[in-house]
């Protein structure tokens, strides 16, 4: 994984070179954000930013997003399309066999011949009795996620009623799967 890593930089170095502009003065601003700063294993992690250029965002380009641990170990590569209005959302959840620690999540992209890169850090800590399903993190799974769940029904990433914790499985979209999830846990409490 450290090789991706490696890998990742020195594509990030030769798409400098080719355009020969040094980053101070690029014209393109990319953008990263996570909706909070700690989480836990297994919680969907949201991550979005947005794209400019010479101050105006722009849609319709290529980002790479790699996730590394505490170790600088890289444990998540993938690359998504800003949309039209600039944007980018995606989420993704660290399992169980995560380490506790710092990770940092690096963005990059090339636009108008120019190279944009940022990152952001957070938190994972380990809490040990999470039950699935508990979106609100009380101890029990009942009617107040089923109520938060329900409020975010079909929401997906980047659409204003999407709460990533109600997204139990994390793919992207609160949905049925979510919902079997909570039901197999129903009542648990720790």
């Amino acid at each position: 994984m450290k090789n991706s890593r490696i890998m990742f930089y020195i594509f990030l170095i030769s798409l400098l070179l080719t355009v020969k502009l040094a980053l101070s003065s690029s014209l393109a601003s990319l953008t990263v954000e996570t909706n909070k700063s700690y989480y836990q294993v297994d919680e969907a992690i949201d991550v979005q930013g947005n794209l400019t250029y010479n101050g105006s965002l722009v849609g319709n380009v290529l980002v790479a997003m790699e996730v590394v641990d505490p170790n600088n170990y890289s444990l998540i590569s993938r690359t998504f399309l800003t949309d039209l209005a600039g944007k980018y959302y995606t989420t993704f959840k660290l399992g169980s066999t995560a380490i506790p620690g710092t990770y940092e999540i690096c963005v990059s992209c090339a636009c108008g011949g120019n190279l944009a890169a940022n990152s952001t850090t957070f938190i994972l800590e380990v809490m040990t009795g999470h039950i699935s399903g508990d979106i609100n993190g009380d101890g029990s799974v009942d009617s107040i996620d089923l109520g938060i769940l329900g409020g975010s029904w079909g929401a997906s990433v980047g659409v204003p009623n999407f709460v990533s914790e109600a997204d139990i499985d994390g793919s992207g979209t609160v949905d049925s799967s979510d919902l079997g999830i909570m039901g197999a846990h129903w009542g648990e409490t720790r």
